[in-house]
């Protein structure tokens, strides 16, 4: 009930969902419309696709996902609503900006500026999810996970807020490619991967009616996870070698989490689930070869296949939450209300799967062969997959309340 009380609006909350699935759809029309993708993966129009995905879509859904959550997994309100609306108003036009400075070369001048308040929203979001944690009145593992992740996060946008000005106005003189991989590893390995672990944690064993599961597996992901990053420092190869190792242990945690559900009904989410799950442990398996074509194969499965399924398929659990707790939570107790089950369209839902599964395939070969036609085909695909995730999240917002 507290956690009810505490929980951040549906107004803040909800759009970072909704601009999550609109911005999955764009980003991948944009790298469809990107030619020589993999002839030119570190230029500036590939890197502002890339970032319109992961800045669009993941980074949207998790502050979503985190500022619905925390009064759960932290029982404390949101330390301020008001400055969550004022992160959600500059993260969307900056974040916009971001990437078109990128992608369109007359709008490059804009990317200093468009950086800069975008890593001013960065730090608005990061300094009020942590001031949260002043009322905390115990200590959990998820606490430690979202704590961690903050500051992770708060370190990954410095470098890149640096890259910009050393880029744009000549800051410093140092290594590019150092700063873009410390960028990527705090953003990504970091931030995301901390944030994804902490989720499921909560999530997957709500959602499967899961008990018992060994959440010690949860304490020693945690520690890989940061020992990855550290010894990368040390040396990249072993950095890759623990990544892996964390991988495996995320996949060993899920397994556990499944086997000892009592639902044993498969639903859309438990199928993405699966899948996320899978392509993780193909990934993982890429980072662990230490060979450059298969660390890229492994990046591209985690980034668009692992990402994809394991944030998409939240979607069908958050999303018709959200709606029914706004439209038909009020009607409880007055009249016959649906089941969260019954706003999604399952035909509809299963053909998303099948077709991303579909697109990953796709993707993940050309990048591979290193064969441009094939990765755009995967692309293609991606975009038609993206179409039905759409058309099935307006259907939850068209859902007239017909319960069954």
């Amino acid at each position: 009930m507290l956690a009810i009380q505490n929980a951040a609006p549906y107004k803040l909350v909800l759009p970072f969902f909704i601009g999550a699935v609109i911005f999955y759809l764009f980003s991948f029309i944009n790298l469809l419309l990107t030619k020589d993708i993999l002839t030119s993966m570190h230029s500036l129009e590939v890197a502002g696709s890339l970032h319109l995905y992961l800045l669009g879509f993941v980074m949207s859904t998790i502050f979503g996902a985190v500022y619905q959550l925390i009064s759960v997994v932290l029982e404390v309100p949101l330390f301020s609503k008001k400055t969550g609306y004022l992160h959600m108003m500059l993260f969307f036009p900056s974040m916009i900006l971001l990437s078109l400075s990128m992608i369109v070369p007359q709008y490059y001048a804009l990317g200093a500026y468009a950086g800069g308040i975008l890593y001013l929203s960065f730090l608005i979001y990061a300094i009020n999810v942590l001031l949260s944690f002043k009322a905390l009145k115990e200590w959990k593992l998820i606490s430690y996970y979202i704590f961690i992740a903050h500051f992770l996060l708060l370190t990954g946008v410095s470098f890149g807020i640096m890259m910009l000005g050393m880029i744009h106005f000549g800051w410093c003189a140092c290594d590019l490619h150092t700063m873009i991989v410390q960028h990527a590893q705090f953003t990504l390995m970091g931030f995301v991967f901390l944030i994804v672990i902490s989720v499921g944690t909560v999530l997957l064993p709500m959602f499967m009616l899961s008990h018992n599961w060994k959440e010690n597996i949860a304490e020693i992901l945690l520690a890989v996870s940061l020992l990855s990053i550290v010894i990368s420092y040390v040396s990249v190869e072993a950095g890759y070698v623990m990544f892996a190792s964390a991988l495996l242990l995320l996949v060993w945690m899920f397994y556990d989490i499944y086997r000892k559900r009592v639902r044993k009904i498969q639903d859309v989410y438990s199928y993405e689930m699966i899948a996320s799950m899978v392509i993780l442990t193909l990934s993982a398996l890429g980072f662990l070869s230490q060979q450059t074509e298969m660390i890229y194969f492994a990046m591209a499965l985690l980034v668009f296949g692992f990402l994809s399924f394991f944030l998409g398929g939240h979607f069908y659990k958050i999303i018709p939450f959200l709606v029914w707790n706004e439209k038909f939570a009020p009607l409880v107790g007055k009249e016959k209300v649906p089941m969260l089950a019954d706003m999604v369209n399952d035909r509809l839902a299963y053909i998303e799967i099948f077709i991303k599964v579909i697109a990953s395939l796709v993707v993940v070969s050309g990048v591979v062969l290193k064969n441009e036609l094939v990765l755009h085909i995967g692309l293609g695909i991606f975009v038609i997959n993206a179409l039905f995730l759409v058309l099935n999240v307006v259907s939850i917002f068209r859902f007239k309340g017909v319960a069954q």
